[in-house]
């Protein structure tokens, strides 16, 4: 899973819960529902497009710092990147896009809302472990059509749109899913790269 590890309160701070609070047939749902996010503007919210499909309802959970409702602004499916809408400013300063990932071995950071854990979520030791293949989307997204970031740390519900810092606190990835290693047989997390969402940033 990783080790548990202190890192700058700000880090956690900008990873919200990513609530649904509304299906996509526009059915209200209790709350039980959710996934994470990560601040990357001063109004806009970065997630996994398996958390927040078109036609449902969000609120952001800031860990200590308030909730905000948000609205689907962008949907990249392809990818699995959706990216979430505020009216009114974030209540955290985003968190910077490192476009290059570290290379293999890096120490970095998961952080998200798994179960279990400790909430506010905390941030999890993972290593960079090389570049993956495209993996499948829950259904029924189909397959994503870019090659993912590989990291050792096992990531589980609630972490999907989560969080991958690097040692300075930027932004490596968002957490997407998970496979078995075909060569060891350890569970693997998978990360879309930071760059792609710059770019998905970039077109909305």
């Amino acid at each position: 899973m990783g080790a548990l590890v202190a890192v700058d309160p700000a880090w956690r701070a900008a990873v919200p819960r990513v609530v649904v609070t509304r299906d996509r047939a526009g059915r209200p749902l209790d709350g039980t529902v959710w996934g994470s996010g990560v601040a990357i503007g001063q109004r806009l919210v970065v997630t996994a497009f398996h958390v927040a499909a078109p036609g449902m309802e969000f609120r952001l959970e800031f860990p200590g710092s308030g909730v905000l409702s948000a609205r689907l602004a962008a949907a990249h499916p392809e990818a699995d990147i959706a990216l979430l809408a505020t009216e009114r400013d974030l209540p955290v300063p985003p968190r910077s896009l490192a476009l290059t990932p570290p290379p293999p071995g890096t120490t970095t950071y998961v952080i998200g809302y798994r179960p279990g854990l400790p909430d506010p979520p905390a941030a999890r030791t993972a290593t960079l472990a090389r570049l993956g293949m495209p993996v499948p989307l829950y259904q029924p997204y189909g397959m994503r059509a870019y090659p993912t970031l590989m990291v050792d740390s096992t990531a589980g519900g609630g972490d999907s749109g989560g969080a991958l810092l690097d040692q300075n606190g930027s932004l490596v990835g968002i957490v997407v899913g998970g496979s078995d290693d075909p060569v060891t047989g350890k569970r693997l997390t998978h990360v879309v790269p930071a760059a792609l969402v710059a770019e998905a940033r970039s077109a909305e």
